[in-house]
């Protein structure tokens, strides 16, 4: 609690818009292909696991940040169609890098629209709704449900900064677990027996 630090979840998990990229099919492939020993639970685990491993470490190092990559190509689509309507650039070539690159953008919006379906764990929103405020907050929803922004002291006072909300965890698990004085002896007998336990029940009240 005297730090803020950021734990890095070791679980990898498949992510869909994996599937859109044709070299995945061959990670996959080679991955697969590999033999193992042992029976055969054993080997479709390390199949698994090996898979998944060569996803995962291909897709850091290989792939680009789609939202990033989205604003790039919006920004050289602009600019290509600047030089058009300018009447700078009138080649073919130019013509099919724009072609390119208004193909690539709409792969990328769909990849991210795949993603966020990912995200926010439902199928059932239609499809052009990805950039809706409904979406991006049902998908955002159990990140901010997680977090804790202010909480009520004990005196009913509403608690905001992190260093009060802080001491007020502290002061209550403090409270809750101090040590007591329990009397052990003294109690009265439970009766044990396996019939009409109700009526007895009912005669000790």
């Amino acid at each position: 609690m005297n730090e803020k630090v950021q734990i890095k979840s070791k679980i990898i998990r498949f992510e869909d818009t994996w599937r859109s990229y044709p070299v995945a099919k061959n990670i996959v492939f080679h991955s697969w292909s590999k033999k193992d020993v042992g029976d055969e639970f054993v080997t479709l685990q390390r199949k698994l696991n090996r898979t998944l491993k060569a996803l995962f470490f291909w897709n850091r190092n290989k792939c680009k940040d789609l939202n990033l990559l989205k604003d790039k190509l919006k920004n050289e689509i602009l600019e290509l169609q600047r030089k058009e309507a300018l009447g700078i650039s009138r080649s073919a070539d130019d013509l099919v890098v724009l072609r390119n690159k208004v193909h690539e953008l709409n792969v990328t919006l769909k990849r991210l629209s795949t993603w966020w379906n990912q995200r926010e764990k439902a199928r059932w929103n239609e499809e052009g709704d990805t950039n809706s405020n409904l979406l991006h907050s049902y998908a955002t929803a159990r990140r901010k449900g997680n977090m804790i922004t202010q909480i009520k002291d004990e005196l009913s006072n509403v608690v905001d900064e992190d260093e009060k909300i802080e001491k007020v965890f502290i002061s209550f698990f403090e409270k809750k677990w101090k040590y007591r004085e329990c009397k052990v002896s003294g109690w009265p007998t439970v009766l044990k027996t396996k019939k009409f336990p109700f009526m007895i029940w009912k005669c000790l009240m």
